[in-house]
């Protein structure tokens, strides 16, 4: 990524759930500048997406739901 021309709009997007396991080199400035850390939903947030998504999906009704 060094020597790269700043002005151009390109984005590079990096995820992991090993953050331990990036290189510190990767990290530095200048590479990626930003880290954002989305926590695990809860309990009631998982229900409310399950929830609000099956709504409109069919369901085969020999299949208890949970």
């Amino acid at each position: 990524m060094d020597g790269l021309d700043s002005r151009g709009e390109i984005v590079v997007i990096g995820a992991t759930n090993r953050l331990d396991s990036i290189d510190p080199a990767l990290r530095r400035p200048g590479r990626f500048d930003r880290e954002f850390l989305f926590n695990l939903p809860d309990k009631k947030v998982h229900k409310y997406f399950l929830t609000s998504q099956s709504i409109s999906q069919p369901t085969d009704t020999r299949c208890p739901s949970a």
